[in-house]
């Protein structure tokens, strides 16, 4: 499987924090062995007051996890969508496991006439809702690393996430600078970030145990280099014309609809990379 295919999974279902799917379904298992029990009345007369109860915590639980995706990528690509699909995998394991504790405990009976029956969605219905009872009545660790930063095995490290923050901060004020307005909006303060963030992301790219996230990160930092080459061409120029012609051919055809620059493909494929890495760092969707 090839990087990019990688880092789509990656974006879809949040694979560089699957240990947020583990603690999420960890406390149902409290009622699989026992410890947790939670008793319903029956379910048909508590219909119109279960509704808002249930999508409260639901609502919060995916809010909780949506901040916390945001911290660990460095963009908002498919970010409501990954945190819908984590926010559901969670719960849909913590009813399985719920509905194998009741089935452990003789309170529910499998049986191939049983599906799909009144009774089969009931069950279904109270396996959810216990399983929700017991992530939000038990889970302090659930709940602590969703609102706290933390070094837990199956999550981004708490160092990474904060120089990653930083990251994502300067990538913002480069893509506001006027470098993008023609030549003569560039200044020394644009050359000294772009170098501060291709550090900051050769120390990210050095994590080993990032390697998901380096995926992604690895194609930004050819970006900043192919940047950072573009603004020193531009610095170099022997005069205001040749400057602006340096500006050009790299963020001037970075700028342009691909294909719409009819000189583009006249161009060195050096030059012409470049320009498509330019692109790329100034469409990145940052927040």
């Amino acid at each position: 499987m090839n990087d990019d295919k990688i880092v789509r999974l990656d974006l879809i279902f949040g694979l560089r924090g699957w240990g947020l799917v583990l603690y999420g379904a960890l406390p149902a298992n409290l009622a699989l062995l026992g410890v947790l029990e939670i008793k319903l009345a029956n379910l048909d007369r508590l219909t119109s007051f279960l509704v808002p109860v249930v999508f409260l915590p639901l609502l919060t639980t995916f809010l909780l996890i949506r901040h916390r995706q945001r911290e660990w990528y460095l963009t908002t690509k498919l970010l409501t969508t990954r945190s819908l699909i984590v926010t559901a995998i969670i719960f849909l394991l913590s009813t399985l496991i719920s509905g194998v504790s009741g089935i452990i405990q003789g309170k529910y009976v499998v049986s191939w006439g049983f599906f799909g029956t009144r009774s089969h969605l009931i069950t279904i219905a109270e396996s959810f809702i216990i399983a929700l009872g017991s992530l939000v009545l038990t889970s302090t660790l659930f709940l602590t690393l969703l609102t706290r930063e933390s070094n837990l095995p199956g999550l981004p490290s708490v160092d990474y996430v904060k120089l990653l923050a930083q990251v994502r901060s300067d990538l913002k004020q480069l893509q506001q600078s006027g470098v993008w307005t023609g030549a003569a909006g560039l200044n020394g303060d644009i050359a000294e970030r772009a170098e501060t963030i291709d550090k900051n992301l050769a120390t990210l790219l050095s994590y080993s145990h990032q390697g998901l996230a380096n995926r992604s990160l690895a194609r930004v930092r050819d970006s900043i280099k192919s940047f950072r080459r573009s603004i020193e061409r531009i610095s170099n120029g022997a005069n205001e014309q040749s400057r602006n012609i340096s500006w050009a051919r790299s963020f001037g055809a970075a700028m342009a609809a691909p294909g719409s620059n009819g000189t583009e493909a006249m161009q060195p494929a050096a030059a012409q990379l470049d320009a498509s890495n330019i692109r790329l760092l100034k469409e990145l969707p940052l927040g």
